[in-house]
């Protein structure tokens, strides 16, 4: 999509007073944003908007600058504000999504580009982003709905189908861990692990990706508790995993990604060690992208080998330093090696940049308790579970641990009763899972 920046002035305010303020602000705006110079140009724009609030193009373009400056957070309120004053302008809304997703809140990135889509329902790019916010919030159905609406405007496009088949791979991903979550004895389980594909055989067996998905996932019934629905839809997200690498190896066979989609494939079907070597191909070939280093950290983390995970998301943030996951993954290192100062600077970075980051202030508690500062374990306890829809038992537990060391015993047990309530109905689910899996 290329971008165009409107000047307005020349036109709009040609009889208003402080026109001659207005059109050398514009001027200026002009040059430095040529110059690649966008933290000056956002601030001629800046200034712009003071001599002329009302003007909702303006306050966009001080978005747009911000945004081009890789300043994020400023970007988004200047973007709010123009589509206050009008909105229908479609830029706004499409680079306030961009600018949620960058700064890792998809719940708020998909309205936004959802409604630049039904402004311009041909927006290919706001589908990309749409369908990558999707993926970023774990909901990879709808992404691949999105990402193939936008190969079919679109076609060939290899940023397109990179993301397609890593969105194929997570579909697998998730789908074994149903399984073994399911009936780990299941025969779908090693059926799925260990079906053989042959790329030439797949375009018989699946013939579009997307509406084949949807049809699996719309089955009349409730089958998300049933291990073969799991293997269904883990086995037709292998094959179009597979097709999408081998379309993407096709238009860029010496992109980095191909390392990266292969890594991520390695890592559905359950093997860590290849997924980190191939990582580490990806690396090699660009070592400033972002998500590489992280993804390769959360191997490491789910190992438990904190101290390889560190340097891992430190990489990643030199490259993204707005990146909430690696700040909140370095923060749990450093907390479970017992190093509470550094754990600690890490987990306030990361709610600086969404206080209300569940994770974060998880980990924060935590430390807090360790260390014996029990109230803040308590302000960090009580924010993540008011942060969360629905809180992970072990939380309710240890707020009801920092209230008795406080000697509140009421609150205490009070939060001790809650835990065992949900733990009893965690275990009731558990249990009709499985039984609905031996049914099947």
């Amino acid at each position: 999509m290329k971008l165009v920046f409107t000047f307005l002035f020349a036109l709009s305010v040609s009889a208003t007073p402080g026109h001659d303020a207005l059109a050398g602000h514009a001027e200026r705006a002009r040059a430095a944003q040529q110059a690649g110079d966008f933290q000056t140009a956002a601030a001629e724009w800046e200034a712009i908007v003071k001599l002329d609030p009302g003007l909702p193009e303006a306050h966009s373009n001080v978005g747009m600058m911000w945004h081009f400056a890789h300043r994020y957070p400023k970007a988004i309120p200047a973007f709010r504000e123009a589509l206050r004053l009008n909105p229908k302008l479609i830029a706004p809304h499409l680079f306030l999504g961009i600018d949620y997703y960058l700064t890792y809140s998809p719940d708020k990135a998909i309205p936004e580009l959802k409604t630049a889509i039904s402004l311009d329902p041909g927006n290919a790019m706001a589908r990309k982003w749409l369908a990558m916010s999707y993926f970023q919030s774990g909901d990879f159905l709808p992404a691949a709905h999105e990402l193939n609406l936008a190969i079919s405007q679109t076609p060939g496009d290899p940023e397109l189908l990179f993301w397609l088949s890593r969105t194929y791979s997570k579909i697998l991903f998730k789908s074994y861990a149903r399984i073994r979550e399911l009936a780990p004895q299941s025969k779908y389980l090693s059926r799925l692990r260990e079906d053989g594909l042959d790329l030439s055989d797949t375009q018989d067996k699946v013939s579009n990706g997307g509406d084949t998905l949807s049809a699996i996932q719309n089955m009349p019934g409730d089958h998300t508790s049933s291990p073969e629905y799991w293997y269904r839809l883990g086995r037709t997200a292998k094959i179009l995993a597979l097709k999408g690498l081998s379309a993407f190896l096709e238009k860029a066979p010496q992109s980095y990604r191909v390392y990266q989609l292969q890594a991520e494939y390695s890592l559905a079907q359950g093997d860590d060690d290849k997924a980190i070597g191939q990582y580490r191909h990806a690396i090699a070939i660009s070592p400033s992208t972002v998500q590489l280093h992280t993804d390769l950290g959360n191997i490491y983390m789910s190992r438990h080998q904190y101290a390889e995970a560190i340097p891992e998301y430190e990489a990643e943030l030199r490259t993204d330093a707005y990146s909430l996951i690696a700040l909140e993954r370095i923060g749990q290192a450093y907390a479970e090696l017992n190093d509470s100062s550094k754990a600690e600077s890490y987990l306030k970075r990361a709610l600086a940049i969404d206080p209300h980051a569940f994770e974060a202030l998880r980990a924060l508690g935590k430390v807090c308790y360790e260390r014996g500062d029990y109230r803040a374990a308590v302000a960090n306890y009580r924010e993540a579970i008011n942060s969360a829809g629905h809180p992970p038992a072990p939380v309710l537990f240890q707020l009801s641990k920092a209230y008795r060391k406080l000697g509140n015993n009421a609150e205490a047990d009070r939060w001790l009763v809650r835990f065992q309530h949900e733990l009893a109905e965690e275990h009731s689910r558990v249990q009709q899972r499985l039984e609905g899996a031996r049914e099947q």
